[in-house]
């Protein structure tokens, strides 16, 4: 008797298990997305410019860039040491937050190869792009040099897809049509998902609206 009991239960503890397990899961995506959106809201805060663009020239080359320090005594130094940078020259598609009404615009990197030196100089926040891809990218701009750059380096250059899916450099090779976007534990965010540019651009409303209210 007490061995059919338990027969009759089972459909309906599984039934309760397979309702709890879904439960939990779609309450852990749920906060997945809240992490990946608060810290994509303090990329694009960060940022003076946010574009969408087309790779049209690419180079790297040996540069005197001048880099400011400033220590604990708030005393600024001033250092130009020679170093390969990369260029990247991108035929502007859209402004997505920002001013901005040249045509190209020029985003520098630390590191590349240099054929000129016959040397190459790798960092492990390398991002690349290839000619003719679409990358959306978020910049502060270097006012004493002059120059763009990727405020989170490889993190806050992006490859857009041609479904308009967003996808960091790091997972673009290894894995494009990956379900997950997730953060570690230093908080910076890891794509590796279906993050879409109407996504991105509600957010980028949203946060202006923040400053105006």
């Amino acid at each position: 008797m007490i061995y059919n009991y338990i027969k009759l239960l089972k459909p309906t503890f599984t039934k309760l298990l397979l309702v709890l397990t879904i439960t939990i899961t779609g309450a852990t995506n749920a906060q997945s997305e809240l992490l990946k959106d608060s810290i994509l809201k303090k990329y694009i805060d960060q940022s003076v410019l946010v574009f969408q663009g087309k790779l049209i020239e690419k180079y790297s080359r040996e540069e005197n860039f001048k880099n400011y320090t400033i220590n604990r005594d708030r005393v600024i130094t001033e250092s130009s040491t020679p170093r390969i940078f990369t260029t990247y020259v991108f035929e502007v598609i859209e402004v997505l937050k920002g001013k901005y009404s040249k045509k190209t615009i020029k985003v520098i990197r630390k590191g590349g190869c240099s054929k000129k030196l016959d040397k190459c100089i790798k960092t492990t926040l390398d991002y690349d792009y290839s000619l003719n891809q679409v990358g959306v990218m978020f910049l502060n701009y270097r006012y004493k040099s002059t120059i763009y750059k990727s405020i989170g380096s490889y993190r806050t250059a992006l490859i857009l897809t041609e479904d308009d899916t967003l996808v960091s450099q790091r997972s673009f090779e290894e894995n494009l049509n990956s379900n997950k976007i997730t953060a570690n534990k230093k908080g910076e965010i890891i794509y590796k998902s279906n993050l879409k540019l109407s996504h991105l651009k509600s957010l980028i409303a949203t946060v202006q609206k923040s400053h105006e209210s």
